[in-house]
């Protein structure tokens, strides 16, 4: 045996040692990652956790088996075995019934089963393990209702069990409707259908039929009950099939629904691959099967001759399959649904492009002029001349794609030729239409083709169509198809179609005032931008009377231009003296960052261009890896002379923003070219952390031996007074933290930086300290320290004593304080949370710089203001021995010194009054029920006396002094009261939410008192019974949660003078009063019921011992009508209904 067992044994079995540890671990405070854990009633002993629900919801399933191992009490009801079978262990299941079973004298879970259905509660949480050992090893019969939600809801693992048991007679009712529940369950359909009807026939009605016999039966049962007519399968259900097996043999035993052909059209039923011929074939043989034709064939054929022609096709051998499979097509669209066949024949359109003659003209119509079909428009056109009467107005679905006719314009041109030519031949076609139409054709046909449409005649026509796209029919509108073709021109940079399209129509064809709403509705905005040729050029001058050269006024404040050629190009048609920063402001970047160095050298010679950058500018620029070094070997010739005011900086930031950009850049920067902007540089990677990178530039930045710290003050000062300082709140009570490492990184170089700047220190900057930017730089990194992931208050404390003994200032103020705080213990996040501090200054000032703050959370879940990050000097002051005093606790070796206790009650409560001076005092009440949420009732008592000696007249609400009774002693509840004052008399408008809690927190020494001791309850003592019965409606739950012992405990002491048939003993010392908390029981059956509509076996035999209760019919029924079949069969069985014939309740 190991040494460290043998003295664990010692310890253990050293009573004295043994009780001292137990005290200890009792006395010690919890602590949480998350600050809502703290509430009333986490602080529960283990001997004291009884909910069964409770250990299965906290996962506690070791301390639920040590409680079941040593027979302890373990409380449940139907809802947490519902718990258990969900998520417990199905090891942790089984010793709970077996416990059951021998604590319940229930051998085979009958009584429990009346509670709860093990076998349905089994299947609804998919515990394939307990579902099958309640059936296989004990037994438990499976219900009719359970088995068919099973069908409904469950895989086949599930059905195989029952099949497989005898725990379940298969009646004649589910198979009637087996085929309509399977049908149902949509994640397990294809698997069942197939089981059931190939591998367990016994479960389907028709399996015995023949096909003839079961058509007879269906429709002889027409005028029967739905409840014994046999459902069979959804025709779409059994069409969208995968097996091809499975579906056949459905159709054998005529187990599947008819439908008729408008059922066929409107749920779009047709073959999986029209030019698959056995798809094909298939459809059109289920289709003869399960369809009514009569009123869909075509008036001069038969069912007969369809089906003759269909065999001719399938033996002809002479013809091609996908020839076979066209025919079909055509003898289903003209001979088999002839009325409902318009889905089917718009697949034959766009399949073939031929038109069957004889068919509905409109789909036709809407083909030809949708998709451009020459073949259409010819049989329109011949109908014409056929006489055919056509009148309607034709409207085109604008959702039909044109993505089959991108390459075939020609066909486009041929349409449009004979369109035009015979126009007056076919229906009228709608104005919006034509408008689609030609929408179509803008945005797909190259300016090839849209000048060969334009030169077809008449003319007049083409123009009035293509306008028809642009021009709204009133002042009021916006032309949709309009935004649509700048959108698409956008898109694809292609202005050339614009400029054509202002060309050829707009300017020749177009009024003035017509033209200016053009020009200038909203669409316009997405185009103009991007100039590629010349002509963009002159057609944007010439039709542009905006300041073109300084600011383009549709969105983006510059061109893009992609030649150096077409700069100069716009220079010289605006006659300005040089070119305009907007029109070198996209090619700049673009030579720069794809390598083509000699266009930017070119455009950086140009003098005083100024041109400004922004981070968005940058963007979606990518850097490639292989040019980096050229890219800043320009940058130090070009010394990024033509870039104004802060876009340098926003440049080389941009050049530095991951880790190898970062020391390429500098590697190969030449800082002395960029003195500014490198120590900008410098500054974002020192408070970054970038530990590398700054000791990097820092050394790069010694010139004759001297590093210029001054240059950095100058740049702090400059620069840094509105910087973002990124605050981690806790996020769903949890502390986020801000992914820095302490240990490894920040503080090493919070000690390299200081001692790198140290050794640059000379006559004319004779101190770090001395200056407040220093001091700021220093004090950012602290404040980033306090919250690492690797943080404690060790490592702070090491950090403060290198601060204090280097002279380097740490302003500490509520936001630091709540990371110390934190750190030593969650309790004193809810502490500060609750007490609600919120300063009126939403700024903090750190010396004479002006902050703003960033939240890394946006949860509002907690008060706790943490705006308050640095030190407003008109703030309340927050003594640096704040953390000393904290940090000390951590270090004590007294454990009877409770470090939350004295953090509390020495400091922080008179900093918060402090704080609060500003606005509203907390009131002790407030202040109470945190300690309540902390389970402190002995600083709740403290804080009563403290305050009680400062002001004698304090009242706390009755909800804080029931609040206060959950997690009190008896002795300390009276004590309380005693100090405040509180009379008895005081607590009677909630002495029944006294007794309710005591009860209900199973707290026998304060149901003791309150019925026996105090005075509250003297008028119900005085008449033995309770005036107002409503007053214990909580009564109901008591029993709803099956606690045997509170009311075996309730009935043996305090269930007044009653018919009594047996007395379990319960050990006690209290006597037994007079007073009747069961009157009702006597007055009327409500609480039986109650207990018979919950199933709960066990409570009713307890109460049947105490009560001679004899249900009534009615009860009975009442009990059945809430599904407990089960409960009044258990009754029946055991002869608790001996007086009721069970025969005459149906």
């Amino acid at each position: 045996m190991e040494y460290n067992e043998i003295l664990f044994w010692k310890v253990f079995h050293n009573k004295f040692i043994f009780n001292n540890i137990i005290e200890q671990i009792s006395n010690i405070q919890l602590e949480y990652e998350r600050i809502d854990l703290y509430r009333v009633g986490n602080r529960i002993k283990f001997k004291e956790f009884q909910s069964l629900k409770v250990m299965v919801l906290k996962k506690q399933f070791q301390l639920l088996k040590c409680k079941l191992d040593n027979n302890e009490s373990v409380l449940y009801n139907k809802e947490s075995i519902d718990f258990l079978i969900r998520d417990a262990p199905f090891d942790i299941i089984k010793l709970f019934t077996e416990k059951y079973r021998i604590k319940q004298n229930d051998p085979q879970l009958e009584k429990l089963n009346v509670m709860i259905d093990l076998v349905f509660h089994s299947a609804k949480n998919n515990n394939l393990d307990s579902f099958r050992y309640f059936i296989n090893e004990f037994q438990l019969p499976v219900e009719k209702i359970v088995f068919e939600y099973i069908l409904e809801e469950k895989s086949i693992e599930f059905i195989d069990i029952i099949l497989n048991s005898n725990q379940f007679k298969l009646e004649e009712s589910t198979r009637k409707s087996c085929l309509k529940l399977i049908s149902n369950n949509k994640n397990n359909f294809q698997q069942l259908i197939e089981y059931v009807i190939l591998k367990r026939p016994e479960l389907n009605f028709f399996t015995s039929k023949t096909v003839a016999e079961n058509y007879i039966q269906r429709h002889s049962l027409k005028f029967q009950s739905d409840s014994y007519k046999p459902e069979i399968l959804d025709f779409l259900a059994f069409y969208n099939l995968k097996s091809k097996e499975t579906k056949l043999k459905i159709l054998e035993m005529g187990c599947v629904s008819r439908i008729t052909p408008d059922f066929i059209y409107f749920n779009n039923i047709k073959p999986n691959n029209w030019k698959g011929y056995e798809d094909v074939q298939f459809f059109i043989f289920i289709i003869l099967q399960q369809c009514d034709l009569e009123r869909s064939i075509a008036k001069d054929t038969t069912l007969e001759i369809i089906k003759n022609e269909i065999d001719k096709i399938k033996d002809c051998g002479n013809i091609k399959t996908d020839e076979k499979c066209k025919q079909l097509h055509q003898l289903i669209i003209m001979k088999l649904l002839t009325r409902y066949s318009s889905k089917i024949y718009e697949d034959y359109l766009k399949l073939y492009d031929q038109i069957i003659e004889g068919t509905d003209y409109r789909i036709v119509f809407h083909y030809t002029f949708s998709t451009f079909s020459v073949n259409g428009l010819k049989y329109l056109i011949d109908c014409k001349k056929k006489s055919v009467s056509i009148t309607e107005t034709i409207t085109i679905n604008e959702t039909i794609k044109m993505d089959n006719l991108i390459n075939n314009e020609k066909r486009i041109v041929e349409f449009l030729k004979i369109y035009f030519k015979s126009k007056e031949s076919i229906p009228q076609l709608h104005k919006g239409s034509i408008g689609y139409m030609f929408l179509l054709i803008l945005n797909h046909c190259s300016i090839e083709t849209l000048n060969e449409i334009l030169e077809l005649k008449p003319q007049d026509e083409m123009v009035m169509g293509f306008l028809s796209v642009f021009i709204p029919e009133n002042q009021y509108q916006s032309p949709k198809k309009g935004k649509e073709f700048i959108q698409e021109i956008s898109k694809n940079k292609d202005n050339d179609r614009f400029i054509w399209f202002t060309e050829k129509f707009i300017k020749r064809f177009v009024p003035i005032n017509q033209i200016n709403y053009i020009y200038n509705f909203e669409c316009l905005e997405y185009i103009y931008t991007h100039i590629s040729t010349k002509n963009h050029i002159d057609f944007l001058i010439e039709n542009k009377q905006k300041n073109i050269y300084t600011e383009i006024q549709f969105g983006k404040k510059y061109f893009e231009i992609e030649t150096l050629e077409l700069i100069y190009y716009f220079q010289k048609r605006l006659n300005l003296p040089k070119p305009s920063p907007s029109h070198c402001h996209y090619l700049y970047l673009k030579s720069l960052f794809n390598g083509d160095f000699k266009t930017f050298q070119e455009i950086d010679n140009i003098e005083n261009l100024e041109m400004e950058y922004t981070y968005t500018d940058l963007k979606s620029i990518k850097i490639d890896d292989q040019l980096i070094h050229s890219i800043l070997e320009n940058i130090n010739k070009s010394k990024l002379k033509n870039l104004a005011g802060g876009s340098k900086i926003i440049f080389l930031q941009f050049l530095s923003q991951n880790e190898k950009q970062k020391l390429n850049v500098i590697d190969n920067l030449q800082f002395n070219l960029f003195p500014l902007e490198i120590m900008v540089i410098l500054l974002d990677n020192i408070l970054d952390v970038n530990v590398k990178a700054s000791i990097t530039i820092i050394n790069k930045l010694v010139i004759n031996g001297e590093f210029q710290i001054l240059k950095l003050v100058n740049t702090i000062q400059q620069y840094e007074k509105k910087r973002t300082f990124t605050i981690y709140k806790p996020i769903e009570g949890k502390q986020v933290k801000n992914g820095y490492n302490a240990k490894e990184q920040l503080i090493p170089f919070i000690k390299s930086l200081f001692n790198k700047l140290k050794e640059n220190i000379n006559d004319r900057f004779k101190s770090l300290s001395h200056y407040y930017e220093i001091n700021f730089i220093f004090s950012y990194l602290y404040k980033l320290l306090i919250q690492c992931d690797d943080i404690t208050l060790d490592l702070i404390n090491d950090v403060r004593q290198f601060y204090f003994s280097n002279d380097l200032a740490i302003t500490d103020d509520l936001f630091t304080l709540s990371c110390y705080l934190g750190l030593r213990s969650n309790q004193f996040i809810k502490y500060l949370s609750g007490m609600k501090i919120r300063l009126e200054s939403y700024y903090a000032h750190f010396l004479t710089g002006h902050w703003s703050y960033y939240f890394a959370s946006g949860d509002q879940n907690y008060t706790l203001d943490f705006n308050l990050m640095l030190k407003d000097n008109n703030m309340v002051t927050i003594d640096n021995d704040f953390f000393d005093l904290i940090y000390q606790t951590t270090k004590s070796n007294d454990h009877n010194i409770d470090f939350f206790k004295k953090i509390v009650f020495f400091k922080l409560r008179y900093l918060m009054v402090e704080l609060k001076s500003n606005t509203q005092k907390p009131s002790i009440a407030e202040e109470v029920n945190i300690l309540i949420d902390l389970n402190r009732a002995d600083m709740v008592l403290e804080l009563t006396e403290l305050e009680k000696s400062k002001n004698n007249n304090i009242q706390f609400p009755f909800q804080t002094i029931s609040n206060f009774m959950n997690i009190a002693t008896l002795e300390q509840f009276k004590k309380l009261n005693s100090i405040i004052g509180q009379h008895e008399s005081n607590l009677k408008p909630i002495k029944f939410v006294l007794l309710n809690n005591s009860i209900s927190f199973r707290k026998f020494e304060y149901i003791d008192y309150f019925l026996k001791d105090s005075n509250l309850f003297i008028e119900e003592l005085t008449k033995k019974t309770f005036n107002n019965i409503n007053n214990l409606k909580f009564f109901i739950d008591i029993f709803t949660s099956n606690d045997l012992e509170m009311i075996e405990y309730l009935l043996k002491y305090y269930g007044g003078n009653r018919f009594k048939k047996t007395t379990k003993t319960i050990t006690t010392t209290t006597p037994q009063p007079t007073i009747d908390l069961f009157e009702d029981f006597r007055r009327s059956g409500n609480y039986f019921q109650i207990i018979m509509n919950n199933g709960l076996i066990d409570m009713y035999g307890l109460l049947h011992q105490y009560f001679l209760f004899i249900p009534s019919k009615d009860n009975i029924l009442n009990t059945i009508n809430n599904s407990r079949f089960k409960f009044i069969e258990y009754l029946f069985k055991n002869d608790y209904l001996k007086h009721i014939d069970k025969e005459n309740l149906y």
